[in-house]
């Protein structure tokens, strides 16, 4: 190329990049436009509610316990069957006791979640049967509660207790001793542990576990002692053998549970678990055959468990064939 063609190669290039740096001198910048935007001269402050919160998700069990598969995390009873439920319960017969239960080492109704309500104020919310009211920051002033355990009804949040299903008390005689207090207070807040009840009927039980208290209210026991079951499965707590047949007693009463008899005569002979007769009679020559309609029976006999071999044995009550029945 001569001398003059690039000299003229060279001006239309700076001429371009010329009109280009002008052009984007004259665009509007995005930050700009965007403060150009109509926006109203100010925002007004939201007004002050005492509509409720949201009931919050069940706290997690404790991070060095992973929950049952099968135990509800959220409160609600579960479908799993009575049998499945006892078979996960650990039974422990040793005399832990409690003297060194100290309910201050629990850490209770605390927010522990943030939202700004405790675990008492969160429990009410979330069991009254009508929309609470609830004065701020967070506490409830009225509202609609039916206490399942006896049946009362008021509208007093101050007539109520919120119960912890498995006691703190018991659940530190169960293995809960052994916790941080991390631990203790997940567990005195955790909302699948506490249920909404009367005030007289909650310190009528206690720290009484099932096989020393139930509630007056029959039509509640399976719902109590599916959550009862679950609570101690979710966090690894123990059961006695005691605990666990009065369990197993109140959840013969669920739907679809065979109905409980009027018991048969207590006078039995009961031979030696070794033997291999079939059940045939009662004690002495003559009787009658031993046999029981359903769990529920025998163990109103104070027949159960019973043994294959053993008077009242039958293959209709041993659900997992194990040869021991109504356990």
């Amino acid at each position: 190329m001569h001398a003059s063609g690039r000299s003229r190669a060279a001006v239309a290039v700076v001429a371009a990049m010329a009109l280009a740096q002008a052009a984007v001198a004259c665009a509007p910048s995005r930050t700009t436009a965007a403060s150009s935007s109509t926006a109203p001269a100010s925002t007004a402050a939201p007004a002050a509610t005492t509509e409720p919160r949201s009931t919050t998700p069940a706290l997690p069990g404790p991070a060095e316990v992973a929950p049952s598969t099968t135990a509800a995390t959220d409160g609600t009873v579960d479908t799993t069957t009575p049998r499945d439920l006892l078979a996960q319960l650990s039974v422990d017969d040793r005399p832990h006791g409690a003297a060194g239960y100290r309910r201050d080492e629990w850490p209770h109704w605390r927010d522990i979640d943030g939202d700004g309500c405790d675990a008492r104020q969160q429990a009410l919310i979330a069991a009254s049967t009508t929309r609470a009211q609830v004065d701020l920051p967070c506490t409830v002033v009225a509202g609609d509660w039916v206490s399942d355990y006896d049946g009362f009804v008021t509208a007093d949040p101050g007539a109520l207790d919120v119960d912890h299903v498995v006691p703190l008390e018991d659940a530190y005689a169960s293995g809960g001793w052994a916790w941080s207090t991390d631990q203790r207070t997940r567990y005195a807040n955790d909302q699948a542990d506490l249920w909404v009840v009367s005030a007289t009927s909650n310190r009528s039980k206690g720290a009484r576990s099932p096989d020393q208290w139930r509630p007056p209210n029959q039509a509640i026991w399976c719902t109590y002692a599916q959550r009862w079951a679950q609570i101690k499965i979710r966090w690894q707590l123990t059961v006695t053998t005691s605990e666990r047949g009065a369990l197993g007693q109140m959840l013969d009463t669920c739907a679809g549970a065979p109905a409980t008899s009027p018991p048969p005569p207590a006078a039995r002979q009961v031979p030696d678990p070794t033997t291999t007769a079939p059940p045939t009679t009662l004690a002495g020559a003559g009787g009658p055959p031993v046999s029981f309609k359903n769990c529920a029976e025998a163990r109103a006999a104070g027949r159960a468990p019973i043994r294959r071999g053993e008077p009242g044995y039958a293959e209709k009550l041993d659900g997992d064939k194990d040869g021991v029945a109504c356990e």
